[in-house]
């Protein structure tokens, strides 16, 4: 009986490790883009295995945009000379 108890343990453990690959991997993503993740993780949807916030795709996108912005100085002064940069400090608007 224990034997089967602790198989059908591991058998849930992988469930959910295979469930959240791809949370994590997105969460990790974020978190070398945005200096605070606080915002994002207070979500009352954040961790959900459908619709979450951390199960959308366009976490790699924003992964590879963040190494353009860390290879091109150019369009790193320009993103941050239209706002908020970092996630830190107050919000601003893009000047008209």
């Amino acid at each position: 009986m224990d034997k089967q108890m602790e198989k059908i343990a591991d058998d849930i453990v992988k469930n959910f490790e295979q469930q959240m690959a791809q949370v994590m991997e997105n969460l990790q993503t974020a978190e070398l883009a945005f200096d605070d993740l606080n915002a994002l993780l207070d979500s009352s949807e954040g961790f959900g295995f459908s619709k979450g916030t951390w199960r959308r795709s366009g976490w790699r996108a924003l992964d590879e945009l963040r190494r353009v912005l860390e290879v091109c100085p150019e369009l790193r002064e320009l993103v941050r000379s239209l706002g908020r940069g970092g996630g830190k400090g107050p919000l601003r608007r893009a000047p008209e």
